[in-house]
C-alpha cells in the first residue's frame, strides 16, 4: 500500500513540476509619436540582472 501511495505522491509533484515555466508574456500596444499602432514592430525586452535579450517582432490582431 505504501509503495502505491509513494506512486501517486510522485506523479502528484511530477505534474506540479511539469507547470513551472521560464517564460513570461509581455502585453500593449508600440505606437508611434502620433499615436498609431505599428505594426510588426520589432521589439527587444532584457532582463535587467542577467543581460540576457530576448528579441521578436510583434503580433498585431487589429491591424493584419
Amino acid at each position: 500500500m505504501r509503495l502505491v501511495s509513494a506512486i501517486g505522491w510522485f506523479f502528484i509533484f511530477a505534474l506540479a513540476a511539469t507547470a513551472q515555466n521560464d517564460r513570461g508574456t509581455i502585453t500593449g500596444e508600440v505606437k508611434d509619436q502620433g499615436g498609431a499602432v505599428i505594426p510588426n514592430a520589432t521589439v527587444i525586452a532584457t532582463n535587467s540582472g542577467t543581460g540576457t535579450e530576448a528579441k521578436t517582432t510583434t503580433t498585431c490582431p487589429r491591424h493584419p
